[in-house]
């Protein structure tokens, strides 16, 4: 998944530092962290989105001022939409999460900002990917009552899933206080925040998804004893990018082995062998003598190494000094160096300009570039040209990009074709890309493969993947493995999966502990998951809770499922409300439900025979 392009993507950032009414004390750092985060995310260096769609909320702002700023970015977004709210977090009766704008009164709730009005904007947008960010007290209770799911069941069965882009961040659980530490500039989780942006993460890719935000903020906050973020996320809400990490390498050059070939290096390098100098300016970052580093990239730059002039590039675009990046980056490209040319349209696709972007990375794979094969391919799934970006993954995947593998078989396992797509998905899985493991698993598990399968999802799972947790847990649960599923259920929801939430409930379910089984459905419905509405009802169902069961049919029918639909006809036909259970039972029977015309067509029969009768 490529970076948010940052023409298509809206951003809204509500800080609130000052409040009129004195129960709630003035944040000054709230402010202040609202503006560097909006000040790192229009940086080009990080990710680049446009000024004029990164929203600063005014501190001053009423609900609806607040909510229409959402509602505008929503409405407008076609790729990301990122909304990030820092301020007082309070609670109702109810235990719903309400965020304190500049004029709240901690007990006239009105005067708040309801996190379900929010949330309920975010979930209307057509955007492709969402994100949500909290910075507050109690910011965990979103957790509760978050994404929205949609697909069938038979009965209460267990959800294995392939393809799971939408994300929440929170800033505490859902019972704890968030930091505000007197002294700091920033508070504890948006300092963390800014810090994961503007300096990277060592060891991570080129891009920073939010899975790294979450890893990068929990691992810093976690050292100091600081209250842990929490995430939940749904359809590849985890993999979403928007960040370029500026502790990742786009470099290439040789490298001394040992001190001495260091020293031979450093004398040549002053003779002016410009293959020395790179070696030598690589040796030197790898120290962490990034400034003596730049000294020797920059003169091999200078002496009209084309390889030198992309690294001197790299080095500027890190540090956000764009322009003069994209000048060495032209002077690589020129010089015939493919390198220069993928990191020259890259710079250019972060920039908005895909036309000169793809002409660029055209350059580059014709010059042999797998890099630049594979962001053609990205760019064009961007575009929805799924063929073209096809052919650019396999030339990619051909010439052993691991990218373009992994991108290839995700693509064709999307379109059914699963024998390719898993020849492709083992190639790149043994790189040690996780999501790569997952899917390959998921595809195993789907066509028998328990063994192997298995062993790709504990892989995954093993390398942070929630989704294979809940995969390997299917797998457990259905071969009895009742214990080890749960563990792995519950890690899954831990890591904010919807799908594992559900999947607790099924098991308490076989279990015949229909109370826990409720309890986890509820839970699963409230974090979006369709399918634990019909669930739900056919447990209050089977304990004789018809008027409630009749609820949640209602409401897993009007979400399209079939089975719902179903039973809810059913249900109305014994209560003798033949003329709607006539209209759901259709519909199922529209939706392919053999039940629901076996049912019909014995209701149509028993209604001619009474109408013969009374003849």
């Amino acid at each position: 998944m490529g970076i948010a392009d940052v023409s298509a993507s809206r951003v809204v950032l509500i800080g609130v530092g000052a409040f009129e009414n004195q129960a709630l004390a003035d944040l000054p750092s709230v402010p202040a962290g609202a503006k560097a985060l909006q000040e790192a995310l229009t940086d080009p260096g990080v990710w680049g989105v446009k000024p004029d769609c990164c929203v600063m909320v005014p501190g001053d702002a009423e609900v609806r001022q607040a909510l229409g700023a959402v509602r505008s970015a929503a409405q407008q977004a076609t790729d990301l939409l990122l909304i990030y709210y820092s301020g007082h977090g309070l609670t109702n009766t109810r235990g719903d999460l309400l965020l304190a704008l500049h004029g709240t009164v901690p007990d006239e709730q009105e005067t708040a900002l309801p996190y379900d009005y929010l949330r309920e904007v975010v979930i209307a947008s057509q955007a492709a990917r969402k994100v949500v960010v909290l910075d507050c007290c109690f910011s965990g209770r979103a957790l509760v009552g978050w994404m929205r799911g949609t697909g069938g069941t038979d009965g209460i069965a267990a959800h294995a899933v392939i393809d799971d882009s939408t994300y929440l961040l929170t800033s505490s659980a859902e019972t704890k206080l968030s930091l505000a530490p007197v002294g700091e500039a920033y508070t504890a989780f948006t300092g963390e925040l800014i810090g994961v942006l503007t300096r990277g993460i060592p060891g991570a890719g080129d891009l920073l998804t939010t899975d790294d935000l979450y890893r990068g903020i929990y691992k810093a906050l976690n050292a100091k004893s600081r209250p842990t973020p929490q995430q939940r996320t749904r359809n590849d809400g985890s993999a979403i990018t928007i960040a370029r990490n500026k502790a990742a390498t786009r470099i290439t050059q040789p490298k001394p082995d040992d001190d001495q070939t260091k020293v031979w290096a450093q004398r040549s390098a002053e003779l002016g062998d410009t293959t020395a100098m790179l070696s030598l300016a690589y040796y030197l970052a790898g120290s962490g003598n990034l400034p003596e580093a730049e000294t020797w990239w920059r003169r091999a730059a200078d002496g009209g190494d084309a390889l030198g002039m992309n690294n001197f590039g790299y080095l500027l675009e890190q540090r956000g000094e764009l322009a003069e990046a994209e000048a060495s980056y032209r002077r690589s490209a020129d010089n015939g160096n493919a390198l220069g040319m993928n990191n020259l349209g890259y710079l250019l696709e972060q920039r908005g300009e895909l036309v000169e972007a793809e002409a660029w990375y055209r350059r580059a794979a014709d010059n042999g570039s797998t890099l630049a094969m594979n962001n053609l391919g990205v760019l064009f799934e961007k575009r929805e040209d799924l063929p073209e970006a096809e052919i650019w993954w396999r030339r990619a995947a051909d010439n052993a990009n691991t990218l373009g593998m992994h991108n290839l078989g995700r693509l064709l396992a999307r379109r059914g074709d699963l024998q390719e797509a898993e020849t492709w998905l083992r190639r790149a899985a043994d790189g040690g890309e996780s999501a790569t493991m997952f899917i390959l698993g998921s595809i195993l598990q789907m066509r028998g493969d328990v063994a192997e399968a298995e062993t790709w999802l504990r892989r995954a799972a093993d390398n942070g993947s929630a989704l294979g947790m809940n995969n390997l847990g299917v797998l457990l649960m259905k071969r009895g493995d009742l214990p080890e599923a749960e563990t792995l259920f519950r890690r899954a929801a831990d890591n904010g999966n919807a799908h594992g939430l559900f999947n607790l409930g099924v098991l308490f379910a076989k279990r015949r502990k229909p109370k826990q089984a409720e309890a986890w459905f509820r839970r699963a419905v409230d974090a979006g998951h369709t399918d634990a509405l019909f669930n739900l009802g056919l447990l209050l169902q089977q304990r004789r809770k018809l008027a409630e069961a009749e609820v949640w049919f209602r409401r897993a029918a009007d979400q399209g499922n079939s089975d719902a639909m179903d039973h809810l006809g059913v249900l109305l036909m014994k209560r003798r409300k033949l003329a709607e259970s006539e209209t759901w039972l259709r519909r199922a029977a529209d939706n392919g439900s053999t039940d629901a015309m076996t049912v019909l067509a014995r209701h149509f029969e028993q209604r001619d025979e009474q109408h013969e009768a009374e003849a």
